[in-house]
């Protein structure tokens, strides 16, 4: 009886199988008996994961892949030679260092000197107590709070000494009121609005006046909010009615004006120098170097004036231009 699956016999396909299964494993040995060396440095290497790293289920992989970055990211490797790690750096995720007492926090300096302090949650407090906890937290230093606010949530108010402002920036949460609250300090360079009243004019007139040269009828303004006189008073120049106030001042009491020198003073516009050329008729010679003029769009008021003399190194305006010749050309033609 024949049997299941076809032919009878060895010549049956499952025998033929085998047969060439036999045929091919010989012709293997040959080969090494052939070639011995050849075959036995040759390395087949394979890409394909192997199958028995996902036995357990997603699951095991999931938490051993968790497991090995938690490893590496806890790893240190500062003490390791050849090896760094850099500042201030920390883990995503990880809670943000608190500062120590004491030491003093790196605050950048401010290109104005003036630095605003917010505390929030201080109007619950008189102004005089929270002064005076202030005061002894960053002694030897000397407090001189100005322009002071009280908000709903916070109070704020400015200081002009950079020192003042850097201790005030280390105390963090380590000053502490009477009541055992520990208030939050918030320190960042910024300059306050200052109403352009009678006593800011005043004290204008009398700086303005100790600067002008009435051989030369030159004006130096440059820097002008780091005068001494305008301690406890900001009185920056970039605010354009500052400045409008300061171009009133000169009309009243030099009109004969020459020369002006407005360099370092962070200015950005010359708005308040319309109608200048009816204004300050005299006017020949500007100084506007070492501000922060981005275009020479920001200069048109200053087109009907009769300047001989116009400096604007260190302004963003000035990278618009190939060289020096093409900066010339250019103003010439506007002026």
């Amino acid at each position: 009886m024949p049997k299941r699956g076809g032919r009878n016999g060895p010549s049956g396909s499952r025998f033929v199988a085998f047969n060439d299964l036999e045929e091919r494993d010989e012709r293997e040995r040959d080969r090494e008996r052939d070639n011995p060396r050849k075959d036995r440095n040759t390395r087949r290497v394979s890409f394909k994961p192997s199958l028995l790293q996902y036995s357990g289920g997603i699951k095991r992989r999931m938490a051993e892949i968790a497991i090995r970055s938690h490893l590496e990211d806890d790893e240190d490797m500062g003490d390791m030679p050849g090896t760094s790690r850099p500042e201030n750096t920390r883990r995503k995720g990880s809670p943000i260092p608190r500062k120590k007492f004491g030491n003093l926090a790196h605050l950048s300096r401010s290109p104005l000197g003036w630095y605003q302090i917010s505390i929030n949650n201080g109007q619950r407090y008189a102004r005089d107590e929270l002064v005076s906890v202030l005061q002894r937290a960053i002694s030897p230093e000397q407090l001189i709070p100005l322009y002071w606010r009280s908000e709903k949530s916070f109070i704020s108010f400015y200081v002009d000494d950079h020192r003042v402002a850097e201790r005030l920036d280390g105390l963090d949460r380590a000053l502490q009121m009477p009541d055992g609250f520990r208030p939050y300090l918030r320190i960042r360079a910024a300059c306050p609005q200052v109403p352009v009243n009678d006593e800011l004019r005043a004290r204008m007139q009398v700086v303005m006046a100790k600067r002008y040269n009435a051989q030369t009828k030159a004006l130096d303004m440059s820097s002008f909010h780091t005068d001494p006189d305008f301690k406890g008073i900001f009185c920056g120049l970039f605010r354009s009615p500052i400045m409008a106030a300061a171009v009133e001042i000169m009309e009243k009491n030099i009109p004969d004006l020459v020369a002006l020198n407005l360099n370092n003073n962070n200015i950005s516009s010359m708005e308040a120098f319309k109608n200048a050329h009816t204004r300050l008729p005299n006017l020949r010679i500007l100084y506007l170097a070492d501000n922060r003029i981005p275009t020479a769009t920001h200069l048109i008021s200053l087109r009907p004036v009769p300047l001989v003399e116009l400096v604007l190194k260190n302004n963003g305006l000035c990278s618009r231009f190939k060289d020096h010749s093409h900066y010339v050309r250019y103003q010439t033609l506007i002026y």
